[in-house]
C-alpha cells in the first residue's frame, strides 16, 4: 500500500476543517435569530447545546465518511486518500468512531500522536494505531509489490 504522508493528511485535515467551518456558519446562521430571541439568562445554555450539537457532528462527519464506500472526509477525498483497516478493507463505523476519538489522547499528549505520522512505517498516527488503520492513496490502496498487467499489452 501507498501511505499518505504527514504533508498530506495535513492538508486533507485543512480543508475538512474549512468544510466544517462553513457549514458551522450556515447552522449558526440559520439558528442565530432563535438564539437572539432566548435572552442573556439562556444565553450559557444555548452555548453549551451550540457546543454539544458541534461536537457531536465533528464526530459524525469523520466517523460516517470515513466507514461510508467512499471511505474518505471531503478533504481526504480531494487529495485521493482514504481510511483503511490493515489490510486495505473498509472500516466499520465503530472502528472509524475509535479512530476519531483516539485523536483526542493524541491531543492530551502534546500533539505526539499526531507527530508519529512522519516517524512511524505506515505512516500512522496514535489514533490509527489505536484502531488498527492506515491512510493510504486511493489508486494504490492494493499491494504494490503485486504485478499488475500493463495496458500497453
Amino acid at each position: 500500500m501507498h501511505y499518505a504522508n504527514f504533508g498530506q493528511r495535513f492538508a486533507a485535515l485543512l480543508i475538512d476543517t474549512v468544510v466544517l467551518l462553513i457549514g458551522a456558519i450556515a447552522v449558526g446562521l440559520a439558528v442565530a435569530p432563535l438564539l437572539a430571541a432566548v435572552g442573556l439568562f439562556n444565553l450559557i445554555s444555548a452555548h453549551i447545546l451550540a457546543d454539544l450539537y458541534l461536537m457531536v457532528v465533528i464526530w459524525l462527519y469523520y466517523a460516517k465518511m470515513e466507514s461510508s464506500p467512499l471511505q474518505a472526509t471531503v478533504g481526504k477525498l480531494v487529495l485521493g486518500l482514504k481510511v483503511t483497516d490493515l489490510n486495505g478493507q473498509q472500516i466499520s463505523f465503530k472502528r472509524a468512531t475509535a479512530r476519531y476519538f483516539g485523536k483526542f489522547v493524541s491531543l492530551l499528549l502534546a500533539f505526539i500522536g499526531f507527530l508519529m505520522i512522519a516517524m512511524t512505517k505506515n505512516n500512522q498516527g496514535l489514533h490509527d494505531i489505536m484502531a488498527s488503520c492506515v491512510v493510504v492513496h486511493k489508486n494504490y490502496a492494493v499491494d504494490l509489490d503485486k504485478p499488475t498487467p500493463s495496458a500497453d499489452h
